[in-house]
């Protein structure tokens, strides 16, 4: 065992939560990301706090019911108990000593056995990385040598690799994942017990697949991980499997179809919700390539309707990846229209808002198109270099945008200064009518036929009935 001091700043709050479960007889560790991330010297402000301790999840319970706060039963048949100290909005996961027991399903425990020391419990942790453990003075166990794979960028299963994932074939993709947001690489034993056990991924559950998923997008090394890893992103999503060392066979692009995918990714922001929106839109834009391929007679390969296509096929995975309508159609949105030609005008860029407008998106509309405009930057980028004049084209819409949103522009129904209780009045009874006169008005103030005003819309509305009652 390796026991150092290091210089981790606790929180207070935290502090707190320590020195009450030592004053009250335990052991009492700060555990997990947050250890490997103050070691790291990262950023902390999204790092989960978590605590091992000798404490028993009902003795943690008794010893917090009085203190300001509020306590949580998170999970408690596996020993864990949540608190969140008042004024605070993050909790604190607070966890028994556990022992390692057999993984029948290759997911959870068959039953939980609570361990007597803080090193018993590091040894059934997934990576070294994460089996360090810091006391309220700042002094550090670490077993298992995490400190220096953290320093060496190594990802290493704690113990046998192969035993490390059978226990959670979910660490599988933990796995690829901290290598892409940490920029580790994983060592070559871990790797190859990754690589024999890959198939096994599929016994997880769809969320926590599509979360861990995620994450390894958004990461500063997904590119890398996706790349080196390809075998083990195809057990999960085997649609993607044909992209792989696809020739395009077109002089708009010198690297194969899963090449490209993957420029993309890398070249899309990755903040949260708007990165993860746009990352997952590029690893799916181009899915539906292969299916749409033809060449002309010059022996130009192209993909006709791959867009649509592709959209199609990522929405099956989107469902078998359960992500909430809202999230999907927002991905769905962004591969169907990413190749779509337009022109850098108000009316081309309103008519594609307002396409854009119609879907229930994650995020505004707005937003929406700002992702929009950062794909089709990427997608230019995965050009050969001599083809991407999408990189200034889109540039000139992204202005043009800003023009419309500086002047206040309609570009959706809700912006129409009249509404269904006005057309009604006019005597169009309830119903799809109301809907249908409406998109009239916002298509003849797109195309700047009438402007935006209650008086003009309500004219163009009874020349709309008029002219229906003299054809009938």
């Amino acid at each position: 065992m390796k026991k150092t001091t290091k210089n981790i700043k606790i929180p207070n709050n935290v502090k707190k939560v320590l020195s009450l479960l030592e004053k009250n007889g335990h052991t009492a560790y700060l555990v997990g990301g947050y250890v490997r991330d103050s070691i790291r010297g990262a950023d902390l402000q999204n790092s989960d706090v978590d605590i091992a301790t000798s404490a028993t999840p009902n003795e943690v319970e008794q010893m917090f019911e009085s203190v300001e706060g509020t306590v949580y039963p998170l999970g408690k048949k596996f020993g864990t108990i949540g608190f969140c100290p008042k004024g605070k909005n993050q909790t604190i996961e607070i966890t028994t000593y556990r022992t390692e027991q057999t993984y029948s399903d290759g997911r959870h425990p068959d039953e939980v056995r609570f361990a007597d020391s803080i090193e018993e419990d590091l040894s059934r942790r997934d990576f070294t990385c994460n089996a360090i453990a810091c006391d309220i003075n700042g002094n550090i166990v670490d077993p298992f040598n995490g400190i220096d794979d953290i320093h060496n960028n190594v990802v290493r299963c704690v113990g046998d690799a192969k035993k490390r994932f059978e226990e959670d074939h979910l660490r599988i993709l933990r796995g690829l994942r901290f290598a892409s947001q940490l920029g580790f690489v994983i060592d070559e034993a871990t790797e190859s017990a990754l690589r024999d056990m890959k198939d096994s991924i599929n016994n997880v559950s769809s969320e926590r697949i599509r979360e861990e998923l995620t994450k390894l997008l958004c990461g500063k090394n997904a590119k890398d991980v996706l790349t080196l890893y390809s075998d083990v992103i195809f057990e999960i999503i085997p649609e993607l499997k044909p992209l792989y060392k696809y020739d395009q066979k077109t002089k708009y692009h010198s690297h194969d179809a899963w090449e490209h995918t993957l420029i993309v990714v890398d070249k899309m922001p990755s903040s949260p919700i708007s990165g993860e929106i746009g990352r997952w839109a590029a690893l799916l834009h181009d899915i539906g390539k292969p299916d749409c391929f033809t060449m002309d007679e010059e022996g130009q390969g192209h993909f006709y309707g791959h867009p649509e296509r592709s959209a199609e096929i990522a929405k099956v995975i989107l469902k078998r990846l359960k992500f909430s309508n809202k999230m999907a159609d927002s991905i769905l949105l962004l591969i169907k229209y990413h190749d779509r030609q337009m022109a850098a005008t108000k009316k081309s860029v309103k008519k594609m808002l307002r396409n854009f407008a119609e879907v229930n998106t994650e995020l505004p509309t707005e937003e929406m198109f700002r992702i929009y405009c950062d794909l089709r930057r990427a997608d230019s980028y995965a050009h050969d270099e001599n083809f991407r004049g999408y990189l200034t084209f889109t540039n000139q819409i992204e202005s043009v945008f800003d023009k419309i949103l500086e002047e206040e522009e309609v570009f959706s129904l809700k912006d129409l200064e009249i509404g269904g209780n006005e057309i009604m009045k006019l005597g169009v009874k309830p119903g799809p009518k109301i809907s249908e006169i409406l998109n009239s008005c916002l298509e003849a103030v797109i195309d700047e036929k009438i402007k935006n005003s209650k008086e003009e819309l309500l004219r163009f509305v009874s020349s709309l009935i008029f002219n229906k009652e003299d054809a009938n």
